[in-house]
């Protein structure tokens, strides 16, 4: 112990003629010393023996004697230790000990199941001196796990070297190290290759670690043959986290990587790797109850049942600027798994990620999803809802909102596939379910595949609103069996279903932006119990091998409202065979083999132009409700006087026309629809 004292005195220089006024004060000033508070030196222990033993008088200090003594604050009868160990120690090595592993044999405390050492005071193990080694236990010693922090006192801080081996055995926790009180910081330190019941790294219930400098847990796993348990890296239930680390390679059944439960955190992690982990739910994460921000994350290459990047459960999280990428998983949700709760994308690429039971990019299970701000959902597979897959349970509300941003990739290869339906979407539920689903603000569905329905969204139970979307160069029926409808949007199913397209544009202005499918190129309604609303959209340039190159329908009720439907090809514009369409103000033209196919149901038309469609406007019945413009009459039922038969449209080209958010054809001068119809047919 230093004390610095200084004593208090007085001097008289009289004799040397000298006064000690300042400068205008008469004020003689007295010079005092006082008692300064008491300061620790930290004191620095050599580790210089690589054995771990704590006999005295060998002449070597081993890792275990300069804990026992920091601990014990005392160096008395500890081995060979002879620094001054009150206060604050910090443990080198050196020696002996220099560029080699510190291989542990022994258990130390016994208190929360085995450990080599339990931490009750303020402890720095400096691991330079170990070079590219670091602090295992040997494997071939009983079970027991690294380091215990659960006193208040205990302030463990290590760096630079590796933790490895550790293991508490099947029914204890925290492989490396277990907290829940106090505090453990770790900097450039690996977890490698622990294993314990939970958290196969390091598990943390209560105190504070503080993670920095690339931390990385490599190879951990939850114990048992058959891994169970949660966090086979890192398992925090409770304390705080401070930092983060890399995460490759570890293994559990909940949270391969990483799992937290009932805690908040926000990271940005650029340069991280989280890669390579396994678990049945969370490959990568688990994070469950909880509320986190990730920013900047790369999340690849990781293996599960159910959410092999992420799985969030009836959690609030975001993520900013991420990329989840390349992960598998054997059911549902490839790259993330959503189950309840709420979560947003932000500027986030979703790609290549894979599921076979639905969501290869995202699953969403009763969760509030907005994916935003220019994030792309590309490159994807599963069986259903290659990109994104919306599943609502009964009673339970589920919603989807698509703002600005991409479900699909610039080139044909670069979209979501689904072996089934909805190569970009599949939105579907049980009874009962409340399921909502929102594109908008431009967002783009382009080039994904199903083989069954919905190239690029199938509904088949709830609510689908597109607002200002493109749909494009989407593909039903990728397999050319002849059996896939939609090829931008399908409809079918049996659920109560509504689907609202407004200001949208399902095709484009060149047979290249155009969707393909054996019925249905644009859209197909095939489901009883749907209500379709098309509104103020465009239908065009789009494809069917078989029938309806526009929209197909065959159940379900179906408004065509302020709309064009142009030159799309195969089957007719249109094709109906069950259920009731109804056109209103609406525009179909230009389409190949016949502008309005119906071999079924009801077609009704109102203020609608049918002209210059190839091998005329109708094959099949339609009944007029006034109003219209036919180029020719075949196949009308009811022409009331309103109507223009065998009229002059002069259109003009499919074009954005005034501004407008879509395609239309103007009327041109000349055309008998000008000032022809009513504002209330």
């Amino acid at each position: 112990m230093f004390g610095f004292f200084r004593w208090r005195f007085e001097a008289c220089l009289a004799a040397s003629g000298l006064s000690r006024k300042s400068a205008g004060s008469s004020r003689r000033r007295t010079l005092s010393v006082e008692i300064l508070e008491d300061r620790l030196a930290p004191a620095v222990i050599v580790v210089t023996s690589p054995l771990d033993n704590t006999t005295a008088g060998d002449g070597f200090v081993t890792l275990r004697e300069a804990i026992n003594a920091a601990n014990a604050q005392s160096a008395a009868g500890l081995g060979d230790v002879t620094a001054n160990t009150i206060g604050a120690n910090t443990i080198i090595f050196g020696g002996a000990a220099t560029n080699t592993n510190i291989i542990l044999t022994g258990v130390g405390d016994t208190s929360v199941g085995p450990s080599a050492f339990k931490i009750t005071s303020n402890i720095t193990i400096d691991g330079t001196g170990l070079g590219s080694h670091g602090i295992f236990r040997n494997l071939a010693a009983t079970s027991f796990r690294l380091f215990l922090v659960n006193n208040a006192n205990g302030n463990l801080q290590v760096h630079d070297t590796i933790l490895g081996g550790g293991n508490p055995g099947n029914t204890n926790d925290g492989g490396a190290v277990l907290l829940n009180n106090g505090n453990v910081s770790l900097a450039n330190v690996t977890i490698d290759g622990n294993a314990a019941r939970n958290g196969g790294g390091i598990q943390e219930s209560g105190g504070t670690l503080t993670l920095s400098s690339a931390c990385t847990f490599n190879n951990n796993q939850t114990s048992g043959s058959n891994p169970s348990g949660t966090g086979g890296g890192l398992d925090l239930i409770g304390g705080t986290l401070n930092g983060f680390a890399n995460f490759t390679n570890n293994t559990a059944l909940i949270g391969g990587g990483f799992y937290t439960s009932g805690t908040n955190g926000s990271f940005g992690l650029s340069g991280f790797t989280f890669t390579g982990n396994h678990a049945a739910f969370g490959g990568f994460a688990y994070i469950d109850n909880s509320t986190y921000t990730f920013s900047s994350t790369v999340v690849s290459g990781n293996i599960a049942s159910a959410g092999a990047g992420f799985y969030f459960n009836n959690s609030t999280s975001i993520l900013n600027g991420c990329t989840v990428s390349g992960n598998s998983a054997t059911s549902g949700g490839g790259g993330i798994f959503y189950a309840l709760g709420t979560a947003t994308l932000n500027g986030v690429t979703v790609s290549d990620n894979s599921a076979s039971l639905g969501g290869g990019g995202i699953y969403d299970n009763d969760c509030a999803l907005t994916v935003q701000q220019q994030s792309v959902i590309k490159g994807n597979r599963s069986n259903a809802g290659g990109g994104i897959n919306v599943a609502g349970d009964a009673g339970v509300s589920t919603s989807l909102i698509v703002d600005a941003s991409t479900i699909g990739g610039p080139n044909a290869n670069d979209g979501n596939t689904a072996s089934l339906d909805g190569g970009g979407i599949n939105v579907n539920g049980a009874s009962g379910a409340n399921v909502s689903v929102t594109l908008r603000n431009g967002a783009l569905v382009t080039n994904n595949q199903a083989n069954g329905d919905g190239g690029g969204i199938a509904l088949s139970l709830g609510n689908l609103t597109v607002s200002g979307a493109i749909l494009q160069g989407n593909q039903a029926d990728a397999d050319k069996n002849n059996s896939g409808s939609g090829g931008a949007i399908a409809v079918d199913g049996s659920g109560a279903a509504r689907l609202t397209l407004t200001n949208t544009v399902a095709g484009g202005l060149v047979t290249a932006n155009g969707n393909l499918a054996a019925n249905g190129g644009a859209l197909a309604v095939t489901n009883a119990n749907a209500t379709v609303s098309v509104f103020a959209s465009t239908l065009a340039t789009n494809t069917a091998t078989g029938a309806g190159g526009g929209l197909y329908v065959t159940s379900g009720t179906t408004y065509v409202t302020n709309s064009t439907i142009s030159t799309n090809t195969g089957g007719g514009g249109v094709y109906v065979a069950g259920g009731t369409v109804r056109f209103t103000n609406a525009t179909v033209t230009l389409n190949q083999t016949v502008g309005v196919n119906r071999t079924g149901g009801t077609v009704q038309a109102g203020n609608t132009i049918f002209a210059g469609n190839a091998n005329g406007e109708f094959a099949g019945t339609v009944t007029s409700l006034g109003n219209n413009l036919f180029g020719s009459a075949s196949g009308l039922l009811g022409n009331v006087a309103s109507d223009l038969t065998g009229a002059v449209a002069n259109l003009g080209p499919l074009a954005y026309n005034d501004n407008a958010p879509t395609p239309t054809h103007a009327l041109l001068g000349g055309s008998d629809a000008i000032n022809a119809g009513n504002t209330s047919p």
